[in-house]
């Protein structure tokens, strides 16, 4: 697994443009029962037009804007009238909501509940999007959690002073940091690709925090609150060979540089993948901040180096061969025979196998001539023979083959697995033998299972061997019916 990592500022700001209707102020100031202002004439607040260009997890991860028109239907925001010169009291968290998909048409949700204002100036605050459950207080719950526009805080920083009969901006900022992974799948990789779930270690990431829309301050964090976050529910439920898939998730934020390693776990087709960053110091998780983690998910097959006619894998392993190569590639033994030792292969198949599902191909392209062949059943034994096609979907003529042999032997590792192999010396040197024919599934005397399978003088694959076999009365084999 390979984690590549890019950092990028948001782009994306809110830019709400007030505009306050007034009418015929009187001198001095008038208390109203709502504690909106004193002894001057209320009018109401009226938003004009609402600007956006905001950040939505859209299509680009490196620039994380929206393409296209953002649209405002049904959207709101909160807006706060804090306190102050004329205003002995507040209005808190009032909701505008658009009535268009431009931003140019906004009402309070409530006529009952809405922001006076004076000629007198007074201090707002707005945040998007709104919530509810914010109080006058200002605090509201950050969590680190998968990206959902509704859960992206954005809001104002400090007061904007406002009085009526001026327009009024707000320019709200990113509050959340940010992760995108980007997955992509290698042709290598034979599973599906599911992720189900993303594990984030380090001392200083953070799971859960306040954070206060009038200090723009985080609080303090538990312990229990810091060191993992944890995303359960990412939902990708498969990406295609050599597609890439992102995710995104947006994380409390920390200033201070985190220290130490960051490690990342990965659940992908119910197994965990770990991957880690050695050196988290240019993490601070900063608000408004991206950070993109390019993960390459390959497979953990061997990758043959040296060609051949047979290839032996362990029951539930996988192996990537190049398709492209006539045996082992010896020039010299093409003399005579008319074939190239090289060929190129537009599709790659199995011709037969000793049992439904015995083995899978994946990861087959034109470009890179090679295969991955996995067999499924981590205690199934038995051969294949595949075939390379010069054309598509296993048509036109087979350019070469090759025999499977899915075998828990194993003679090239010592101690030698599940069997043995002898050195046999004559007047020419010395050679290792196997202790059982090719596609042999035991060792077992007086047992079928022993024979292997069968070849015929000037073919180099085998048949599928015996599945019974029968004795005279002298004990010699007379019949080996396949």
């Amino acid at each position: 697994m390979e984690i590549e990592i890019e950092r990028k500022e948001f782009t994306g700001t809110f830019m709400v443009f007030v505009f306050v209707v007034g009418i015929l102020l009187f001198s001095g100031c008038k208390k109203e029962d709502n504690g909106n202002a004193e002894e001057e004439t209320l009018v109401p607040l009226q938003i004009g037009e609402v600007s956006l260009n905001v950040a939505t997890g859209g299509s680009s991860a490196s620039s994380w804007t929206k393409s296209g028109d953002w649209n405002w239907t049904g959207k709101s925001i909160g807006v706060f009238r804090m306190a102050g010169s004329c205003y002995s009291g507040t209005a808190d968290n009032i909701k505008y909501s658009s009535g268009n998909s431009s931003g140019t048409s906004w009402s309070p949700s409530d006529n009952r509940k809405q922001i006076y204002l004076t000629k007198s100036l007074a201090k707002l605050r707005a945040y998007y999007p709104y919530d509810s459950s914010v109080g006058s207080d200002g605090n509201v719950t950050l969590t680190s959690r998968l990206y959902s526009e509704d859960k992206d805080l954005c809001c104002q920083k400090n007061d904007v002073s406002a009085a009526g009969g001026s327009p009024v901006s707000f320019n709200l900022k990113y509050i959340y940091s940010r992760f995108v992974f980007r997955f992509t799948r290698d042709v290598s990789y034979d599973g599906a690709c599911a992720i189900s779930k993303i594990k984030i270690e380090n001392p200083g990431v953070i799971s859960s925090d306040t954070y206060n829309l009038f200090t723009g301050k985080v609080g303090v964090p538990s312990d229990g609150d810091k060191g993992t976050v944890t995303i359960s529910d990412v939902g990708i439920s498969g990406i295609a060979s050599g597609s890439t898939s992102p995710v995104y998730i947006l994380m409390v934020p920390n200033n201070t540089a985190l220290s130490g390693s960051l490690k990342f776990t990965f659940t992908i087709d119910g197994e965990d993948i770990i991957g880690t960053v050695d050196d988290a110091s240019a993490f601070g998780l900063l608000a408004g901040t991206q950070y993109t983690f390019d993960v390459t998910i390959k497979s953990s097959a061997v990758e043959v180096t040296n060609t051949a006619n047979c290839y032996m894998i362990a029951p539930g392993n996988s192996l990537i061969i190049p398709v492209n190569v006539k045996g082992n590639g010896n020039s010299e033994a093409e003399a005579g025979t008319g074939l190239d030792v090289n060929h190129t292969a537009s599709s790659v198949g199995i011709l037969w196998e000793t049992s439904p599902d015995l083995i899978s191909l994946n990861g087959f392209t034109s470009e890179n001539q090679a295969v991955q062949i996995t067999a499924y059943n981590a205690t199934q034994t038995g051969t294949a023979v595949i075939a390379a096609y010069s054309g598509e979907n296993q048509t036109g003529d087979i350019l070469w083959s090759w025999h499977i042999w899915v075998t828990d032997y194993d003679p090239d590792i010592s101690p030698i697995k599940n069997g043995d192999i002898y050195t046999i010396a004559n007047a020419n040197g010395s050679y290792i033998w196997m202790d059982r024919n090719l596609g042999a599934t035991s060792t077992t005397p007086a047992t079928v299972t022993i024979m292997g399978l069968l070849y015929q003088w000037g073919r180099k694959d085998p048949f599928p061997g015996a599945s019974n076999y029968y004795l005279s009365e002298n004990d010699v084999y007379t019949s080996l019916p396949i």
